[in-house]
């Protein structure tokens, strides 16, 4: 099973917005059409309460919640699911999921102000052991050590690592020294993807995916193929996008998909949790004149 999972992150990770209704809570029915729709078009691995899924921002229920409707909604492909936090509850989270049929976890870089390289691999290995399913790791921010990298590829079921740092030097690096013990994926999603490939990166992360899984599909062919013609193409036609996503480090990220989303009628409220940052005019706007340049995938 796990050879399988190895394969399907070699593809797209696409990463479900949580979509709230009118009153603030959890919208189980839009989350789980966006991912019907991404499954539909062909998205094989899911992964819940990622970033973009605004983890963070959801209470220990609505984290279950969000996990169980998203392995209930992805049957038949590989859910992963993000986990984190203080290292207890993150077991929990790994063994909810386990249980309720995700096929692996994804683990957060832990949010705290001190770490130390051996009480990281202590925390990554406590929450690994939890399972028998597969785990992804998640670097953010900066590169972990010689020391701690070393430690935590060989974790039995450690079988990928999403590396979501801009850094193409440190990513060759990584591939070169980790490249055969793990999936090295581009965890900065489509707009770093074809020079991330170029390094040996396999597979990347996707929030446009819950926009327009068929363009993030067809950016991912165009990449295996070696076309880089049609890559830059496509790559052109997405950068808006993604900018929009990186204005104040990011801090657009998640509302730029959801306010796409609700433009196209697939969430009905583009709400987001507070310190995310809500959506000008001019920045709807713009959103709505890159949705007519895809009209074709949409």
């Amino acid at each position: 099973m796990l050879s399988k999972i190895s394969t399907e992150l070699r593809g797209i990770s696409a990463i479900p917005v949580t979509p709230f209704d009118s009153k603030g809570n959890v919208d189980e029915a839009a989350l789980q059409n966006s991912i019907a729709r991404m499954l539909k078009a062909g998205i094989k691995v899911v992964v819940a309460c990622g970033n973009t899924s605004e983890f963070l921002s959801l209470t220990p229920r609505e984290i279950e919640e969000v996990t169980k409707s998203t392995i209930d909604a992805a049957k038949g492909a590989i859910t992963i699911v993000g986990v984190g936090g203080d290292v207890n509850s993150a077991k929990a989270q790994a063994r909810h999921a386990i249980s309720s049929g995700a096929q692996g976890v994804m683990i957060h870089f832990p949010n705290h102000p001190y770490i130390s390289d051996d009480g990281l691999i202590e925390y990554y290995r406590a929450i690994a052991s939890e399972t028998e399913g597969a785990v992804e790791l998640y670097l953010r921010g900066k590169e972990l050590s010689r020391h701690v990298l070393d430690s935590v590829v060989k974790i039995e079921n450690m079988i990928a690592v999403k590396y979501a740092i801009t850094d193409l030097m440190g990513f060759a690096n990584f591939v070169e020294n980790y490249g055969s013990a793990v999936v090295p994926i581009c965890g900065l999603a489509e707009i770093w993807a074809p020079f991330y490939a170029s390094v040996g990166g396999t597979g990347f992360t996707s929030g446009l995916a819950n926009v327009a899984p068929t363009l993030s599909l067809e950016l991912l062919s165009s990449i295996e193929k070696g076309d880089s013609a049609r890559t830059m193409e496509l790559w052109k036609l997405i950068k808006p996008f993604e900018d929009l996503r990186a204005v104040g480090s990011s801090s657009l990220n998640v509302s730029v998909v959801k306010e796409a989303m609700a433009q196209i009628n697939l969430i009905s409220n583009p709400t987001v949790r507070p310190p995310i940052s809500t959506l000008s005019e001019n920045h709807k706007s713009e959103i709505a004149s890159i949705l007519k340049s895809w009209k074709s995938f949409l």
